[in-house]
């Protein structure tokens, strides 16, 4: 079971093409845990997966 997503991100401007993720994740419902600074660009995003019940 999936307790944990870590996401690396970097600003980037397309001009056309689809999403990595869907623009709404409703289930399961994440928590937004930690973010961390990589530099001046980059950022790390942690999301904690909520367990039925746990809201």
């Amino acid at each position: 079971m999936l307790d944990e997503i870590i996401l690396s991100v970097a600003p980037v401007t397309l001009a056309s093409g689809a999403p990595l993720l869907p623009r709404r994740i409703t289930n399961p419902p994440l928590k937004l845990a930690n973010v961390e600074n990589q530099g001046e660009i980059f950022v790390v995003l942690t999301y904690e997966v909520q367990q039925s019940g746990e809201r």
